[in-house]
């Protein structure tokens, strides 16, 4: 899958590309924890890196097979999200991507985390969520 944005910067993403996925694992999830302070500190500067962050931890997931596990920051993502500028919304988008790429891969999987996360089914949110 090509990856949301340009996060090839991103040092997960990079240990990704060459097979390390435990490793890529690892690294996403203490980005997300990091960006998570700084938006508790100051959410208007740093919301739509910590978006960007749990979009990332998603599809570092999803593509280490990780299906299930990946619903929730794409999930959480695609909420906090709601609260970007337009201009940033493209984020959106992604989460929605890979989502959709995971479900592909492991419908099952997904549904099943998608349905205890939220409540819903996957298939009723996207029909919402585009």
């Amino acid at each position: 899958m090509e990856y949301p944005l340009a996060r090839q910067r991103w040092k997960e993403v990079r240990l990704a590309e060459v097979g390390r996925w435990a490793e890529a694992v690892v690294v996403s999830e203490q980005a997300v924890a990091l960006r998570r302070e700084l938006v508790e500190l100051n959410r208007d500067a740093h919301l739509s890196d910590y978006v960007q962050s749990l979009v990332v931890r998603g599809w570092t997931l999803s593509e280490a097979r990780q299906y299930g596990d990946a619903v929730r920051p794409l999930a959480e993502a695609f909420a906090a999200g709601q609260e970007l500028p337009e201009l940033a919304r493209e984020l959106l988008n992604d989460a929605v991507a890979v989502l959709r790429e995971a479900r592909r891969r492991s419908p099952a999987e997904v549904d099943a985390a998608f349905e205890t996360l939220t409540g819903r089914t996957f298939t009723e949110w996207i029909s919402e969520a585009g």
